[in-house]
This record gives C-alpha cells, structure tokens and sequence, in this order.
C-alpha cells in the first residue's frame, strides 16, 4: 500500500501478503481495499482492519454512499456494505464474473464483467441485465450520468449508453485491452490499458496519449482535468 501525502509517496505496512487490486475512498481518510476475497478497512487512525471474506476472488470495489459500499468479483459475486454489515450474495449477475463497478448514486450503479454483461442497480431488490451491443470481457465502467455511461473491456472494446441505446465505439487503437477508465466530465475521459497504453476522450474521439512507461496500466483516476493519475504493473505510476 502507497499513500500519496504532501507532495510523496509512502510505503504502508498491510497485514496480508495478498495480491491488492481495488481500492475506494470513503472520507476522512478512511478507505477499502480488495485482497484477493477479503475487505480490509483503512481507519481514521491508519489501521488497517479486516472487515469481510467474501465466498470468491473480488475484482472492485466502490462507496455507493455514507456508510455504505459494493464490491464485485468471481461467479457474480456482490458485497454490500449496510449498517456497519457486509454481506455476500452469488449469481447475482447472472453466469459472469463481475470486473468492475461504478456508482453516480445509491440508486444508480454499474456493473461490468464477461462475455459483454452489464448490470444497473436502480433502487428495489434486483439488478437490471443490459442487453449488451458487444460479446467481449468487459474490465471498467465510467458514468456522468443516465445518458453517459461507458464501459471498456478487451480486445479493443468500447461500448457508450447516451441514455437511450448502448453503442459501440470507435478506439484510438485496434486490439488494446483496455482495463480501466475514469473522466472528469463527459468531454473528459481517460483509459488505461496493457503495454503502457492510455487514450483520452476529448468529446468527439478517442486518442493515444504518450506514456512514459510500457508496463501494463491497470487504474485510472484522478480529481479532475488537471489531476489525473495511473497506476499498473511493476509499480508504475
């Protein structure tokens, strides 16, 4: 675990030897992290607390409101955080395993994994299925709002929702397996992917922005336009 604090990074002793893949923000410097199939929770205090294990390996995790979060992985696994208890639920998604999760609100989440899935959580008891415009493992998901949502996967894959139909689109680079994306506001958006690759979105088309590394980019995220940050394989930030 690295903090970034007054201009530096630091090295954070972690009580497991797990490979860590999600991280999420809960404020006042509480946080969430996946370790393979456990919760840890990151106190105010700087402890970090083991909070849940889930029944299959978990992939990403998000704040859905106070006090509250999901967490997504294997065999369409959700964990959700409510009155201080998470619970665990499979088959949620159907067949897929679960890569990726995005919340605008607590009644309006997104979930993307295998073979195209996508899920909206809108409130009530269960997840809407979207009819999928692509058959590709689907690896993040950004939304502004009901009528911007993306999803990125492999193989190149970019699907949009204007609020109306899901679409393909066009990437800046055939084949890229795209893993992870972010935006400040719906002309602003960012992918980062295998080799080193990230694309922008500047509201009309995708392009390459030069990266000072080529290992495999894994997250992407950032505070806004001007702040924006990328993180992969072999420590490379």
């Amino acid at each position: 675990v690295l903090e970034f604090d007054k201009g530096k990074w630091t090295k954070k002793a972690f009580p497991s030897g797990a490979t860590l893949k999600s991280v999420t923000a809960a404020g006042g410097g509480q946080y969430y992290i996946i370790a393979n199939n456990q919760i840890y929770e990151r106190s105010i205090s700087g402890t970090f607390l083991l909070k849940a294990s889930a029944p299959n390996l978990l992939n990403d995790i998000t704040v859905t409101g106070p006090g509250r979060a999901m967490a997504v992985g294997a065999s369409a696994l959700l964990m959700e955080l409510k009155g201080g208890v998470w619970s665990s639920k499979t088959g949620v998604f159907g067949l897929n395993d679960a890569y990726a999760i995005h919340a605008n609100a607590m009644n309006d989440i997104w979930v993307v994994g295998n073979n195209g899935m996508i899920a909206h959580w809108t409130g009530g008891t269960t997840w809407t299925g979207i009819k999928s415009p692509t058959s590709k493992h689907l690896r993040g998901v950004w939304s502004s709002g009901a009528s911007d949502v993306w999803a990125i996967g492999l193989d190149g894959t970019i699907v949009h929702f204007d609020g109306t139909k899901w679409a393909v689109v066009e990437g800046p680079t055939a084949g890229v397996d795209w893993l992870s994306i972010w935006g400040s506001d719906p002309n602003d958006l960012y992918m980062a992917g295998k080799g080193g690759i990230l694309a922008r979105w500047d509201g009309t088309k995708w392009k390459v922005i030069a990266a000072p590394v080529i290992e495999t980019m894994r997250a992407v995220w950032g505070l806004g336009p001007k702040d924006v940050w990328a993180v992969g394989d072999k420590g490379a930030i």
